[in-house]
């Protein structure tokens, strides 16, 4: 690791991560619930895919938040 980090930043690898999740991403989400998925490729070349999962509960809004939240999503 030492001999990569000592190459000028031109001559290292190209490490590149996607996240790739759907969009919008609405409400109710639960804990542990897969939301996306993260890839990572090494110069162009996949190296590896991990499921990108929820840490915490995330709960429908009330009606305020969730007319508000339409609007916003109206204009995107």
């Amino acid at each position: 690791m030492g001999d990569l980090l000592s190459r000028p930043a031109a001559a290292r690898p190209r490490l590149r991560e996607l996240l790739a999740r759907p969009e919008p991403l609405v409400a109710p989400v639960f804990k542990g619930q897969p939301v996306g998925t993260v890839k990572i490729s090494l110069e162009g070349n996949p190296v590896a895919e991990f499921p990108l999962v929820a840490l915490a509960d995330v709960p429908t809004a009330n009606v305020i938040g969730r007319a508000w939240d339409t609007v916003r999503l109206w204009f995107r």
